[in-house]
């Protein structure tokens, strides 16, 4: 992936509450191109550790069944209860 932005940026704009950084930062991280995975390795090691514990959601199912649907819902529940 070649990068618009450097990883500093991304991360800044991450801590800075940016969509677009977390947007370009899950693309990176969910690259499976070999190529990416040095960039990718440095961007999770300068993002910030978290003391509170994190849920990871596996959401699966055929295509048209409403799964982005259902994330948008999720997310925007998440981001009003702040």
């Amino acid at each position: 992936m070649k990068l618009k932005f450097s990883i500093e940026e991304m991360v800044e704009g991450i801590k800075n509450s940016d969509r677009a950084a977390l947007v370009r930062a899950i693309t990176l991280i969910e690259s499976f191109r070999p190529e990416d995975s040095s960039v990718k390795n440095q961007l999770l090691k300068l993002l910030p550790k978290k003391d509170k514990p994190s849920l990871r959601l596996g959401i699966t199912g055929a295509p048209g069944v409403g799964k982005s649907t259902l994330i948008e819902k999720l997310g925007l529940r998440f981001l009003n209860q702040g």
